[in-house]
């Protein structure tokens, strides 16, 4: 059982009485009957900064860990929210 269900199950209504939110922005999320606002990362440009540190590490011997990097994280707001 989700959140969502129980909520409901309580006679509670998303979003009129709760906001909910998920994490990460699955594929699920866009889904029109769970439509979930969610904090996306951007998978592919995290994807792309690993490879290139990867490469680099591997290419220039180098090996310069810990490495943080910090991407800014997007709000997609979607109906388990209220505007």
């Amino acid at each position: 059982m989700n959140v969502i269900d129980a909520l409901t199950e309580m006679g509670l209504e998303v979003p009129r009485d709760f906001s909910v939110i998920g994490f990460d922005n699955i594929d699920i999320a866009a889904n029109p009957h769970i439509n979930l606002t969610t904090i996306s990362q951007n998978k592919k440009k995290m994807t792309e900064l690993a490879l290139e540190k990867l490469l680099h590490t591997i290419n220039e011997k180098e090996d310069d860990l810990p490495f943080h990097l910090v991407l800014k994280p997007e709000l997609i707001i979607r109906s388990t929210t209220k505007k």
